[in-house]
């Protein structure tokens, strides 16, 4: 799926034509070694939903994380940490997570001046943990309403008068997921692992 994230780890292919030299009884042994790797990568990345880099609100994000390994041979095991799709329909939002980016308002608020505008919640309408407790439908539906400020910002007030959303035309997302840092780390762990799992096999090749 296009919204799913695909990264290349340098040095993989490096490691495939070195893995060739090992004898394909140690297969079992090697594939274990990149499950363990992969589930690294995996626990690292979720350990990003700590309210400080990334909070979770519906958690789908969270749940595309998927794990995979696959092959019959050392010629073509192949090891992957990826976001896939939720209820078959991909997080779109997986990429600039991962890969960083700016966000431009598209259709919201156009008869608004200036319009369109993004919701950028405000403390107000935070959990302590950071997550976005109510979204702006929610506001409006319970009598919600939008003000100027002093500064010149629109504010998403709520009904009793709590500001709720501040509006802008863009935010700016840092890359926080880290999947290819944290998969060229662990790839890198995988020979000096099997040296050490695989003395006498290391020590023919």
């Amino acid at each position: 799926m296009v919204a799913e994230i695909q990264t290349t780890v340098v040095g993989i292919e490096a490691l495939r034509e070195f893995l060739k030299e090992f004898p394909n009884a140690n297969f079992d042994i090697v594939k274990q070694e990149f499950t363990d790797r992969t589930l690294a990568v995996h626990k690292t990345v979720l350990q990003k939903f700590n309210g400080t880099r990334l909070t979770s609100r519906t958690g789908a994000l969270r749940r595309s994380f998927q794990t995979k390994v696959t092959g019959d041979s050392l010629n073509d095991l192949d090891a992957r940490v990826y976001s896939g799709s939720i209820a078959g329909k991909p997080i779109i939002y997986a990429i600039i997570h991962e890969f960083g980016g700016t966000v431009k308002a598209k259709k919201a608020y156009q008869k608004l001046p200036g319009g369109p505008y993004l919701n950028i919640p405000l403390s107000g309408n935070k959990t302590k943990a950071g997550v976005t407790r109510y979204s702006a439908f929610d506001i409006f539906s319970a009598g919600g309403f939008i003000i100027k400020s002093k500064a010149g910002n629109w504010i998403v007030m709520s009904k009793g008068m709590i500001p709720m959303f501040v509006l802008k035309k863009q935010v700016h997302i840092p890359p926080r997921l880290a999947f290819f840092s944290t998969g060229k780390r662990e790839a890198n762990r995988v020979l000096p692992n099997l040296s050490k799992k695989l003395p006498e096999a290391w020590s023919k090749i």
